[in-house]
């Protein structure tokens, strides 16, 4: 016999809280880990593919920086307009509409006759993926048990990492067979396909979906709970009226409670997307004369796979030991002084690989919890917002890091401007710990349940 639950969104997050883990919930952590896999992928293509792109179409290094800084700023902007976008007309049609919008640019990338077609293209590109990954962590992070959400989450997100990192296996194995255009065709038709899976398995948000008051709402969510839970719950209607979706959810990440948290958190999105792009797209460029290409790429791969196994050690970590913002702070510090280690061990193949290795475990591996912690902190009506918004700042970091790499690659000593990098990782540090003071003094003005994660 089915049990009866008003349909609320404080019953149905209880609901999903209580109850185990379900297939269906792993098939949503699995198909947004497989699409962020996807984005990463094509993310990094790019830096992989950068010295074969500069040698056929004749580019100066001083044009890789437009060519990297594109994605980037496509990326940004479309974090700003997809964010809010999808909290306004629902995380699911937007995803799709993003993820279609990066795959066929990505296709049209192979295409490009020019370097300023393939600028545009990757741009266009960067649009799209701004778009996808954020709001795919919300979705996914919507629908996990609070029990879970810190490690299913950082699976799900650990498929960028891991995206990035196959980026450099792919371009090693099919660039001589592909060419560089046939492997922009190809990251971009995979995806593609893909999205009729997306389609059929990930769920809209039950949150969304009961504060919008629609009509139709209630046969929706049974549908939905139906596929978590199958039959076990009837759902009823409500005699609360909800709050529709926020028409100003942008200004809701300014209310007096949330204002610091937001731009704490943009100050180390600022500086970790900083180190971690400059990293990935100018580790090739820096290394090209010491090593092969081969080489280069398993060095540079280094990074994201260090990231991806750091971020479970600290999602376990901070399972364990509670203090997120303290955690993501602790890796930080780490990550400086590593990156003052850098420039001293390039001649060293084997020790370059494993402080590369263990930069990616820091910076990369907090950015995974710094991503679930801004899926955490915000509520539905300002989630993909807060964490698209965030996600922004962060690329305009990458920007920067895109133009400090190219003074980098011109300077007379580039690996002497590493101690600048490593400031940025120590105010990443600073800028946490300001996070942890201010969720510290508000956690006994907290109700909601979902700050279970980020309480210091």
């Amino acid at each position: 016999m089915s049990r009866s639950i008003e349909c609320s969104v404080k019953n149905l997050q209880q609901l999903i809280n209580t109850e185990v883990l379900t297939k269906y919930q792993w098939q949503i952590v699995f198909t947004c880990f497989a699409l962020v896999l996807l984005d990463g992928l094509d993310i990094a293509i790019i830096a992989y593919l950068a010295p074969l792109i500069r040698t056929d179409l004749g580019l100066e290094t001083t044009q890789l920086p437009y060519l990297f800084s594109s994605g980037v700023l496509g990326l940004m902007i479309g974090s700003l307009l997809f964010g809010p976008l999808a909290d306004r007309y629902g995380r699911k049609n937007i995803l799709i509409l993003s993820s279609i919008l990066f795959a066929i640019f990505t296709i049209a990338c192979g295409f490009a006759p020019n370097f300023y077609l393939l600028v545009i293209c990757r741009f266009l590109t960067g649009l799209g993926l701004g778009g996808a990954m954020p709001i795919s962590l919300s979705l996914c992070t919507e629908y996990m048990p609070l029990r879970h959400r810190m490690i299913l989450s950082t699976l799900a997100w650990c498929g960028f990492t891991l995206g990035i990192a196959f980026g450099g296996i792919f371009a090693s194995l099919l660039v001589s067979s592909l060419g560089w255009r046939g492997l922009f065709i190809l990251t971009g038709a995979i995806p593609l396909l893909f999205l009729f899976l997306v389609a059929r398995v990930l769920p809209e948000s039950l949150e969304f979906l009961v504060r919008n008051n629609k009509a139709s709402k209630l046969d929706n969510v049974q549908g939905i709970v139906d596929k978590l839970y199958t039959g076990k719950y009837k759902i009823t209607p409500s005699a609360t009226v909800h709050n529709g979706a926020s028409r100003q959810p942008i200004k809701m990440l300014f209310s007096p409670q949330h204002r610091l948290l937001t731009l704490a958190l943009w100050v180390a999105f600022f500086g970790s997307l900083l180190l971690f792009y400059l990293l990935t797209f100018w580790t090739p460029i820096l290394l090209g004369d010491l090593y092969s290409f081969a080489q280069t790429n398993f060095i540079t791969m280094m990074l994201p796979i260090g990231g991806t196994v750091g971020a479970f050690v600290l999602a376990r970590w901070i399972d364990r030991q509670g203090k997120p913002f303290l955690r993501l702070a602790s890796a930080y510090f780490a990550a400086g002084f590593l990156l003052l280690f850098f420039p001293s061990l390039t001649a060293w193949h084997t020790a370059l690989i494993l402080i590369v290795f263990l930069i990616g475990f820091t910076i990369a591996g907090a950015q995974n919890g710094l991503n679930l912690v801004a899926a955490t902190v915000y509520d539905t009506r300002m989630r993909a917002t807060g964490v698209s918004w965030a996600m922004a700042i962060g690329r305009l970091g990458s920007i920067v890091g895109s133009y400090i790499g190219i003074y980098m690659v011109s300077s007379e000593h580039p690996m002497r401007l590493f101690v600048y990098l490593a400031t940025i990782g120590l105010a990443c540090a600073c800028a946490l710990f300001v996070v942890s003071r201010s969720i510290a003094k508000q956690t006994n003005h907290q109700s909601n349940p979902e700050q279970h994660l980020v309480k210091e």
